[in-house]
């Protein structure tokens, strides 16, 4: 903290950056959510873990279930969520108490503002995600028992992948906050973008939904999480899922360029 309140003092990028730490842990909830987070993975890993297990043996069959797999549903069904809740909180609090107008004196330039709140909540959620990621990995891995399926190269590799992921979601969070304002309108967005919408296209029926639906945010997520090649490379997913980020981030500051704090 002290040396982030050293650099504050030269101004630019990195006084911006040093700010946003700094007001993002004046916030009370940023520790609850963030071992939630990892709570969740956890937790969720464990009971589905259970969950498949009983089934597989109801059913009689042999089969290996990879154990990141496992953590991964958790990741994108449940535990995003308290992770895009801290960026959520960071950029729609500012609006809801009026701080927004202090940060846009401080930092005037609109882009920075945008950009060193992407970089430390997106840098914070990465480096929080790579225990949430192994928490939910080594918690649920063992409920599974005779049906886990460990290979070492691909669960350290997959517990990268979603730490990335995680990270990548605050930051599309960040940009939805400052296009809505609202915390309520963020996080519902946020919920049917990277989980609900993608699901619906996938079971419509509607061809043309069908084929784009691999596409979106939280399919695109999946694929490269689970390092699936079924549509494409799992590369392209982690590609698609950055060009989202890239596109509502240019969005989000197009926005904030044209629009009255």
């Amino acid at each position: 903290m002290a040396t982030l309140d050293v650099l504050a003092t030269g101004g630019g990028l990195r006084g911006a950056i040093a700010s946003e730490w700094t007001k993002l842990w004046s916030l009370r909830s940023t520790p609850w959510l963030l071992s939630g987070g990892i709570a969740l993975m956890a937790g969720v890993s464990a009971a589905v873990g259970v969950t498949m297990r009983n089934n597989f043996r109801a059913d009689a069959v042999q089969v290996l279930y990879p154990v990141g797999d496992l953590a991964v549903w958790a990741a994108i069904v449940v535990a995003q969520f308290a992770f895009t809740a801290v960026a959520m909180v960071m950029i729609t609090s500012e609006y809801s108490t009026g701080t927004i107008h202090a940060t846009l004196q401080w930092v005037p330039a609109r882009s920075r503002m945008l950009l060193s709140k992407t970089i430390v909540v997106g840098a914070l959620v990465f480096v929080v995600g790579l225990p949430a990621a192994a928490a939910g990995v080594f918690a649920g891995g063992p409920t599974l028992a005779e049906f886990g399926e460990y290979e070492a190269g691909r669960v350290w590799f997959q517990i990268l992948t979603m730490a990335v992921y995680f990270g990548i979601g605050a930051m599309i969070t960040i940009a939805i906050g400052a296009m809505l304002r609202s915390a309520v309108g963020t996080l519902t967005t946020a919920f049917l973008g990277l989980l609900v919408i993608p699901l619906i296209m996938q079971i419509s029926g509607f061809p043309f939904l069908i084929k784009i639906a691999p596409y979106m945010l939280g399919n695109a997520a999946m694929n490269f999480m689970n390092l699936n090649d079924t549509h494409y490379p799992p590369v392209v997913g982690l590609l698609v899922v950055v060009g989202w980020a890239i596109g509502l981030l240019l969005v989000a500051l197009r926005i904030l360029k044209t629009r009255d704090a």
